[in-house]
């Protein structure tokens, strides 16, 4: 346990291994530093809890696995930072975030979940701020009432049978040139209360495989600078959600397809604009398309689209 004010440093080619039901706590006050290339290793079942203003850091290349129905818990106002060539893997393990806690990927870190790896934001934060964190080969994240945000540079990738889930109140910002792909089979669903904001020169990309679902009261705007486009195969269906281009940019192009259907509604207005071009689809099957002014609604080449402003489509 580590607690108070006390330090722990590993540096250097240090490892620490939890194995078994190894346990490693970081309560109040309590710092674990990763020097250079400095390892964490969690064994099957080890856990970690990063406990009330308990601080980890991950940076220098150093490195922290969480694989094998390990456990690591970062809650009650506890931070994390992965930076400066640091990676977390998380695979076959589980990582959640709640409770104010905070975990923070930039400067070039580098977070990975994949082989069943878990990671669930539920209250928390998770910023990814210059660095890269990549949802793939089985990985899950919900974020269920808790905030994730990608921006200044940050990148999240979900491919490769990655599934990001975000309702409860959950929320996704991605905006200040922050970056996020989804292709190769990755999964993106947005529900129950569940909020996704592009703006600010943020960029969303659905392509090779990708799907995004907004559905059951999930809501998705695009404004303020906000790029999204769908293409080479990528998917976006609207199915009982909302998605709102306001001031932003939507485009269909290179074989993308959306589909607005059974409740799901589209909303054009502000300046906000939408290009389907290249070979892009758009359905709208019950669901509606309202474009609030001419300038709502722009570019239209080919495909199926609406293209008439000041029009509602049922």
């Amino acid at each position: 346990m580590v607690g108070g004010a006390s330090v722990v440093e590993v540096g250097g080619g240090d490892v620490v291994e939890a194995g078994g039901a190894g346990v490693i706590e970081v309560v109040r006050g309590g710092v674990v530093e990763l020097g250079e290339e400095g390892v964490v290793e969690l064994g099957r079942e080890g856990v970690v809890v990063v406990g009330r203003r308990g601080v980890v850091e991950v940076g220098g290349g150093d490195v922290l696995e969480v694989g094998g129905r390990s456990v690591v818990t970062v809650d009650g106002g506890s931070v994390v930072t992965v930076d400066g060539g640091g990676v977390v893997t998380v695979d076959g393990g589980v990582v959640t975030v709640d409770g104010g806690g905070v975990v923070t990927v930039d400067g070039g870190g580098v977070v990975t979940v994949d082989g069943g790896g878990v990671v669930t934001v539920g209250g928390g934060v998770v910023s990814g701020g210059g660095g890269g964190v990549s949802f793939d080969g089985g990985g899950v994240v919900t974020v269920d009432g808790g905030v994730v945000s990608v921006d200044g540079g940050g990148v999240v990738t979900v491919d490769g049978g990655g599934v990001v889930t975000i309702d409860g109140g959950g929320v996704v910002t991605v905006d200040g040139g922050g970056v996020v792909t989804i292709d190769g089979g990755g999964v993106v669903t947005v529900d129950g209360g569940g909020v996704v904001t592009i703006d600010g020169g943020g960029v969303v990309t659905v392509d090779g495989g990708g799907v995004v679902s907004v559905d059951g009261g999930g809501v998705v705007t695009v404004d303020g600078g906000g790029v999204v486009t769908v293409d080479g195969g990528g998917v976006v269906t609207v199915d009982g959600g909302v998605v709102s281009v306001d001031g932003g940019v939507v485009s269909v192009d290179g074989g993308g397809v959306v589909t607005v259907d059974g409740g799901g509604v589209v909303t054009v207005d502000g300046g906000g604009v939408v290009t389907v071009d290249g070979g892009g689809v758009v359905t709208v099957d019950g669901g509606v398309v309202a474009v609030g002014g001419l300038e709502g609604l722009a570019v239209v080449d080919t495909g199926l689209a609406v293209a008439q402003g000041g029009v509602t489509v049922r």
